[in-house]
């Protein structure tokens, strides 16, 4: 954490606690990708990443968060959003987003053998999960792939947007896709 003039108030603080090293084929231990932060109103910042494991029975990818005050400590720890399954469901790439209110939107893919999706959660500042994980995507014909982000618009609305591949028949090009939520988060 640094002040408004960029002088240290809290060093490098360990989110994670992993305490277990290896290499690429190294069963059990823990890789960390696509770290992202988000400062809220209520003087607090949100963090999320992706957790990756490579074990016996295939990878495990999950998405986490934690929150943190202004002063650098912690008001909630790391925490797993999602639940994914060795091998055949991962979930990855989270997006975050203050928004009024001091919530947080929170976005990530999900990887389902040619089943992708872009779910999002909604949360409050304190890491409570005001809305729970909801299909983004809404299409099982294109291949949702690469979470970007998202944005509160002036007047309350999101606009998310991603990567969607296979937009048409026999057609693998990337488009840009997108979703506009309202204030209550429906479509």
């Amino acid at each position: 954490v640094l002040d408004a003039a960029g002088n240290l108030v809290v060093p490098a603080t360990s989110i994670t606690n992993n305490q277990a090293w290896g290499t690429d084929d190294t069963l059990n231990v823990p890789a960390f990708y696509t770290p992202r932060i988000a400062a809220t109103g209520h003087n607090r910042f949100f963090l999320a990443w992706e957790r990756e494991q490579q074990e016996a029975t295939g990878t495990i990818d999950d998405v986490y968060y934690a929150v943190m005050s202004s002063s650098g400590s912690q008001i909630k720890g790391a925490t797993r959003l999602t639940s994914s399954a060795a091998g055949t469901v991962t979930y990855v790439e989270p997006a975050l987003t203050a928004l009024s209110g001091d919530r947080v939107f929170l976005s990530w893919q999900r990887r389902e053998d040619g089943n992708d999706d872009v779910l999002f959660a909604v949360l409050s500042t304190d890491g409570n999960i005001l809305k729970g994980a909801t299909d983004l995507s809404q299409s099982d014909t294109i291949v949702d792939w690469r979470n970007w982000g998202a944005v509160e618009l002036s007047d309350g609305r999101i606009l998310a947007v991603w990567e969607g591949w296979g937009c048409y028949a026999d057609e693998w090009a990337p488009r840009i896709r997108y979703a506009v939520l309202d204030r209550s988060f429906n479509f």
